[in-house]
């Protein structure tokens, strides 16, 4: 009877530490449903810090009035706000947008160094390689651009960046061979955060946060004054993106956003970790070495009862700096510690059931 029953507690106690484990894995879908609100709540006790990312938004009424309503966008009214950019002196101005066609050629001639565009590509899972589509500035390309590919898990969210991408394939491959180049490409991230030197592969979690970040709208910065937009532009990394049509969004922790924003995140992710700043994503083993970590001390407070009923004050203290330690460790920053809350929860009410269980054989044996 002795021998079944730690037969018993041992399997629930596998069965706690797994359930207790699994939210810190984002590829099970079940426990995706407690990542927003995580993500929500850490990002908000991060959003108070200053962004080194700016937007200029081309939102719908931009698109109308300064565009024409006309697809692709016209050239003359771009070519003005990156102008205006410009001189607010920003530091680095990149340009998510599709300028494939031919009549962006021109733009190719605008005298910046610090321009930047975006080149996408589309990842095919047969041939395990990046087709990436015809080059900015309407074909002619440009050394300073990079992808905007993100990563996007199996449940559609995007959590990550990467610096480089390899197996990137042309998308008109020479007739007379069948084998595609093998390249190497930065990402849009590496070259706007200047990190083209890095040539890892790895994913790096993007760092959400609410930041008080908030669009200028294109309309707003041809012809606002140049000493506001010094004030708000001045330095920074500005993005140039497109709100006007709904194509460019994406599903995120925090819920949908735009993928310029998503970019913006990116780059300040990349920015805070190159600084060495304590902001950081971690690894799968750390989030789970962690998540063990909080799963085995809250099971051990809840499976002896007497101990933590006398030292409640203590015990409490004990998982609280547990948790903060977890953050501080595991993503540089105690306001993460929120993400080790769906492991205290699991191991708890997993305690739980399996005591009202107890209980509730105790009334119902035979005296």
């Amino acid at each position: 009877m002795t021998s079944h029953h730690s037969a018993k507690r041992i399997a629930w106690t596998s069965l706690i530490l797994v359930i207790g484990i699994a939210p810190s894995l984002e590829a099970v879908a079940i426990f995706v449903r407690y990542q927003g609100p995580m993500s929500a709540l850490a990002a908000s006790l991060k959003s108070s810090e200053d962004s080194h990312v700016a937007i200029v938004m081309i939102d719908r009424a931009d698109f109308v009035h300064s565009f024409n309503f006309t697809m692709p966008l016209r050239c003359k009214p771009l070519e003005e706000l990156i102008a205006a950019v410009a001189e607010a002196g920003a530091s680095r101005i990149g340009i998510d947008l599709d300028t494939s066609d031919d009549s962006y050629r021109d733009l190719a001639m605008i005298g910046t160094g610090n321009l930047f565009w975006a080149q996408t590509a589309q990842y095919s899972q047969t041939q395990h390689a990046f087709f990436v589509g015809r080059s900015a500035l309407g074909g002619s390309g440009s050394p300073q651009s990079g992808l905007t590919v993100l990563v996007t898990d199996g449940d559609g969210v995007i959590r990550w960046y990467r610096r480089t991408y390899l197996k990137v394939a042309d998308a008109e491959p020479a007739p007379s061979s069948r084998i595609m180049s093998i390249q190497r490409l930065p990402s849009f991230v590496a070259v706007l955060a200047d990190s083209q030197k890095y040539h890892d592969i790895g994913s790096y979690q993007i760092d959400f946060r609410n930041w008080n970040r908030q669009p200028l709208f294109a309309s707003y910065v041809r012809k606002a004054g140049l000493e506001f937009l010094r004030v708000r532009l001045g330095g920074k990394i500005v993005l140039i993106g497109s709100g006007y049509d709904g194509r460019d969004e994406h599903q995120t922790p925090l819920g949908w956003r735009n993928g310029v924003e998503i970019l913006a995140d990116a780059i300040d992710t990349e920015l805070e970790m190159r600084a060495g700043s304590n902001y950081r994503a971690p690894s799968r083993a750390c989030m789970i070495s962690w998540s063990f970590l909080i799963a085995c001390l809250t099971l051990f407070l809840f499976r002896f009862p007497t101990v933590w009923r006398r030292y409640l004050p203590i015990a409490v203290l004990l998982l609280g700096v547990a948790l903060f330690l977890a953050g501080y460790i595991a993503y540089g920053s105690p306001a993460n510690f929120v993400f080790f809350l769906p492991t205290v929860a699991s191991v708890s009410v997993a305690l739980f059931l399996e005591k009202f269980k107890e209980c509730s054989g105790r009334e119902h044996s035979p005296t």
